[in-house]
């Protein structure tokens, strides 16, 4: 099993080159990119150079002697109305497509819609998704990538702005979506912090999942806030969660998606955070 971890924090601070090697560095076999600055303006990846950017970051990769694995699309866009979705959303999860196709990742999470209030929406948000991720469907059949449904959650600004159910948020949601939509280019991210933030066992939800599942994001949190901090810090229940993993014979990547917790890191030690993140997540992987 390939211990992951993605580029977001250490790219925010050095750029993705020397994200790639600190990662390399700390022990990691694997990287998850985070492609959320697509959507800042003149972004190189989405200009008329991109490809020869992306092969130059694969090959980086490989001379370090780890390789993309896992990648996480923009889902953040400032104009949201259906006009830029036609002009730059749409192209834009196109472009992160094609890019993932070339750097070699083989699982690529693309966030549900759920732009309305789930509860009085589901049937429309469901309606939404598949014409979304039918739409993408040829895109990444053409790069050999497989797109990955994530487990959701929103707030409820009728209670406080509490965090609540959303798109896929559960296992009997997703597992109906995946099958569906059944093509295997479709696969299942299974987002570990997420269950806990909507009264949901984690281990209870892979267990229900079953083979469905073809990646993970593997965080922790106090079942209150969506704190992506480093596994054994929160409430999770991990001997559950791995045990869990093992019955159902999940052989994916073992991501992480953490990067909160290095920024609490000050940067002169994130070297040697990022190898106790590395050392935790041997330790998970071999319980599995």
């Amino acid at each position: 099993m390939l211990l992951v971890t993605q580029t977001d924090r250490l790219a925010e601070l050095y750029g993705d080159r020397e994200a790639i090697r600190m990662i390399a560095e700390a022990g990691f076999d694997g990287i998850d990119y985070s492609m959320f600055t697509l959507t800042a303006p003149g972004h190189p990846l989405m200009g008329d150079g991109w490809r020869a950017e992306a092969e130059a970051l694969r090959t980086y990769a490989r001379s370090l002697g780890v390789r993309f694995v896992q990648g996480h699309a923009p889902f953040r866009f400032g104009d949201n109305s259906p006009e830029a979705w036609e002009r730059f959303n749409f192209p834009c999860l196109v472009r992160a497509i094609q890019v993932a196709g070339v750097l070699g990742i083989g699982e690529l999470v693309i966030h549900p819609l759920h732009f309305l209030p789930y509860k009085q929406n589901t049937e429309t948000l469901r309606d939404y998704n598949m014409e979304f991720y039918r739409a993408l469907l040829p895109h990444a059949k053409a790069v050999g990538v497989r797109i990955c449904l994530e487990n959701m959650w929103q707030r409820n600004r009728l209670r406080g702005n509490l965090i609540t159910h959303s798109t896929c948020s559960r296992a009997e949601e997703a597992a109906a979506w995946v099958d569906e939509l059944d093509d295997a280019t479709i696969g299942y991210c299974l987002d570990l912090g997420h269950c806990g933030l909507v009264e949901l066992d984690a281990a209870d939800e892979i267990r229900k999942l079953g083979h469905r599942i073809t990646a993970l994001h593997v965080h922790d949190n106090d079942f209150m806030e969506d704190q992506h901090i480093l596994p054994y810090q929160g409430h999770a229940d991990w001997a559950d969660i791995l045990a869990a993993l093992r019955e159902v014979g999940y052989a994916g990547a073992f991501t992480f998606e953490a990067d909160n917790f290095l920024r609490q890191i000050p940067e002169a030690v994130l070297p040697t955070a990022l190898k106790l993140m590395a050392e935790v997540g041997r330790y998970m992987i071999e319980q599995i």
